[in-house]
């Protein structure tokens, strides 16, 4: 591995310099070659395949997976239709391993590192993610070691030969980055896609840093909502409380209305009560002077006839005796009535208690 504690040299800086033009180039011309291939054996074409994966693109790139520049790539304006060569590595790993219409295993675990007897597409294009995230982290300061260098590139080129189609004759290009001329312009240019490398993992950083704090917004004003549900459900129940108050209140006042007219009718009653009492009371007076009178009437025939009557005065005090007891029916008969009144006043309040209590 590449190591800050060893002094740099020219040659550890040309070690790093072609891995990285052999991932770079290499890397790239491998990947666009699996996608195409991949598009041919799902008989569809590039276009087509991204207008039929076009949601799920927009989802990658709501999530921060793809960026805004690499989606107006994919559906540029003016209705250009793109092709793998419009792409660079880090777009089309993520399409490769992202999009349905490429046929690959949805089921790989693309984070875990491949073990060494896997030799599936999968596992080769995950190969290259992760020497293309080595390689980019590397200074070119510090450089890499000759050892590190020679393991690195038999394992990168292993990859290439096994993924590339015959016809694109990788080997004698794996060949030509191993031993070409460097000059400080192509130096320069691989230079320049690190930084986009570098640049694009920062862009991701930070989108991924924003839908965590969207997430943690969403959540807490899903916490708010459901505070705010409670709260809905108190007032409903405050409410449901104020209703049964209210109506227990309007039954009370009902029943003092009632209470309120049966006293008044109590008092009515007592007041009859007392009505009837003097008019008995008036009754039994006059009872009492008609004897008075009769009692009187009698001396006044004893006196005026003595002990021997005649038929006539006998009439006569039959006539007086008839009109006292007729007298006597006659307040018999209002008393009566009187009694009766205030007995069935008597039962009518005693029912209406009833219905109270």
């Amino acid at each position: 591995m590449a190591t800050g504690g060893q002094p740099q040299t020219l040659d550890n800086r040309i070690f790093l310099f072609r891995l990285q033009i052999l991932v770079i180039d290499g890397g790239l011309l491998v990947l666009r070659n699996i996608l195409d291939q991949s598009l041919t054996s799902q008989c569809i074409t590039f276009s087509a395949c991204l207008n039929q994966e076009k949601s799920t693109i927009t989802r990658l790139k709501s999530r921060g997976v793809i960026t805004q520049i690499q989606f107006d790539v994919l559906f540029p304006a003016g209705g250009k239709v793109p092709t793998s060569s419009d792409l660079d590595i880090t777009l089309i790993i993520c399409l490769l391993r992202s999009l349905k219409c490429f046929g690959l295993n949805k089921k790989f675990d693309w984070g875990a590192t491949p073990a060494p007897t896997d030799v599936t597409v999968e596992a080769d294009i995950c190969r290259l993610k992760n020497f293309r995230n080595k390689i980019s982290h590397i200074s070119t300061t510090t450089a890499i070691q000759q050892n590190d260098f020679t393991a690195w590139w038999n394992d990168i080129e292993q990859i290439l030969v096994r993924r590339c189609s015959p016809a694109l004759n990788i080997q004698q290009t794996i060949g030509e980055f191993k031993t070409c001329p460097l000059d400080l312009e192509e130096e320069r240019r691989i230079q320049k896609e690190i930084k986009k490398w570098k640049d694009y993992e920062d862009e991701v950083d930070r989108l991924k840093q924003e839908m965590t704090d969207v997430r943690k917004k969403v959540t807490d004003v899903k916490k708010d909502l459901e505070d705010i549900k409670e709260n809905v459900t108190d007032v409903k129940k405050v409410k449901k409380d104020l209703e049964y108050v209210k109506e227990s209140d309007t039954a009370m006042k009902r029943n003092l209305e009632d209470i309120k007219a049966n006293v008044t009718n109590v008092k009515k009653g007592l007041e009859d009560v007392k009505e009837n009492d003097t008019a008995v009371k008036r009754n039994i007076e006059g009872i009492k002077e008609n004897v008075t009178e009769v009692k009187r009437d009698i001396d006044e025939i004893k006196r005026r006839q003595g002990t021997d009557e005649t038929r006539q005065d006998r009439q006569k005090k039959g006539n007086i005796f008839q009109r006292f007891f007729e007298r006597r029916r006659y307040n018999r008969s209002k008393t009566s009535k009187i009694l009766l009144k205030y007995a069935m006043h008597v039962v009518f309040q005693t029912w209406n208690k009833s219905n109270l209590c």
